[in-house]
């Protein structure tokens, strides 16, 4: 019930729909919201598509990277992980999968990131 969720009814995941339900004024507002909402999301979500597909280096997060479709099918020279002691096995592999040649960590408590001399690690 509303009362149970604090006044705000949720139905099929829109907070939008029971208001529209109610008829009247608000519902054509709620409707409109909503549709602005879909198309703002629409609009970032090409323009992701767009940065990503023209990008020579791309940095995200592991949680993008394993949620998102927009990697699908994607491959790259190096991936650099940054904390990897902070990140979990699962993400690791997710990660690694993307990289053709390297997967790069830095080590905990590392204060600054170099290069060896011959670029063959990274520390």
């Amino acid at each position: 019930s509303a009362a149970e969720h604090g006044g705000v009814h949720i139905v099929g995941g829109s907070l939008c729909q029971p208001v529209a339900a109610a008829g009247g004024a608000a519902a054509g507002e709620a409707l409109d919201v909503q549709d602005r909402i879909r198309k703002i999301r629409k609009s970032v979500a090409e323009d992701e598509v767009r940065c990503v597909e023209g990008a020579r280096i791309l940095g995200t997060t592991v949680s993008k990277l394993y949620a998102n479709r927009l990697f699908d099918g994607m491959k790259f020279d190096v991936v650099m992980f940054d904390e990897v002691s902070m990140a979990y096995v699962p993400q690791i592999v997710c990660a690694a999968m993307y990289a053709t040649q390297r997967l790069l960590g830095r080590p905990p408590r590392c204060t600054c990131p170099s290069a060896s001399r011959d670029g063959t690690r990274w520390t």
